[in-house]
């Protein structure tokens, strides 16, 4: 038998201690996580601990308080988190490759460079959580909450965020080739020089959405680059540089308007281009995004 010591993440102090049978063997990381199968098992609060690294592959962690745990590099793949509560929890560059976290509490966790290929992440609670730069390759994010998350240099490529709620995300720069948004509601998100290449954006709501730079060919958004800006339009906004009105006002807005937009260079730029826009969203034009609540 070996004891293995569960500790406090802030004070370092011993909060659980488990007796396991395990192979002398077995490194740290399997015997930390043979300890903490116990432990839930025996009930133990392991809420503010640290098990960073603990190899929990494979493990049925399914409505367990793990809030303000760190998990650090740890080894998630394929584990069962339905309904567990990450709130607060720090993931950083911790492998949860396939793992089950449908449904799960991960508000404000830290999940940066975190492997999520293929995790199944339906309705789970991510609101203000850290996703940058993590890989969520073919994720199921359907109706998953990602308000206020951010999610910047992600990997979302093939991922399902139908009925995803992204409000005020910020996808700065993410891969979100051929994924799934449709229904999504992105009102007042960034999507500013993100990848959208196939992107489904059918029925999306981009209300306030930030487009400046996307880049890729997409059914629902285009973009072209003209000189110092990038010229972005849906169906019915066109954002040029960083601003952004519905295609109805631009089509309205005298020199004095647009010279109070940057100055001679606006006013020049317009003059310019003006006719060519209008006829390139004529000839090309983006399909219509309905509300989400559209039936």
């Amino acid at each position: 038998m070996i004891k293995v010591d569960i500790i406090n993440r802030h004070s370092g102090l011993t909060r659980v201690t488990m007796e396991i049978d395990c192979n002398g063997e077995a490194g740290h990381a399997t015997q930390l996580g043979r300890a903490v199968k116990m432990a839930l098992e025996a009930g133990a609060d392991l809420s503010g601990t640290s098990l960073s690294g603990a190899n929990l592959s494979g493990m049925d962690l399914s409505g367990a308080d793990l809030s303000r745990v760190d998990l650090h590099a740890a080894d998630l793949s394929d584990a069962i988190l339905s309904h567990t509560n990450l709130s607060d929890a720090t993931l950083t560059e911790a492998d949860l490759a396939g793992a089950n976290l449908s449904n799960a509490c991960l508000s404000e966790a830290d999940l940066s460079k975190a492997n999520l290929q293929w995790a199944n992440l339906t309705g789970a609670l991510l609101m203000e959580a850290d996703l940058s730069w993590a890989d969520l390759y073919k994720a199921n994010l359907t109706e998953a909450n990602l308000s206020d998350a951010r999610l910047s240099n992600a990997d979302l490529y093939c991922a399902d965020l139908t009925h995803t709620d992204l409000t005020d995300a910020d996808m700065t720069a993410t891969r979100l080739n051929r994924a799934d948004l449709a229904r999504a509601n992105l009102t007042d998100s960034t999507l500013a020089e993100a990848s959208i290449i196939g992107t489904n954006f059918s029925a999306a709501t981009l209300e306030g959405t930030k487009l400046t730079s996307v880049s890729g060919i997409n059914d629902w958004i285009k973009c072209i680059q003209i000189e110092d800006w990038p010229v972005t339009y849906t169906s019915d906004v066109l954002e040029i540089g960083c601003e952004r009105h519905a295609i109805s006002d631009w089509a309205e807005f005298d020199d004095k308007r647009i010279a109070a937009m940057d100055g001679k260079k606006a006013l020049k730029f317009w003059r310019k281009y003006k006719s060519w826009i209008f006829q390139t969203i004529e000839l090309c034009p983006a399909k219509p995004i309905r509300p989400c609540c559209t039936n």
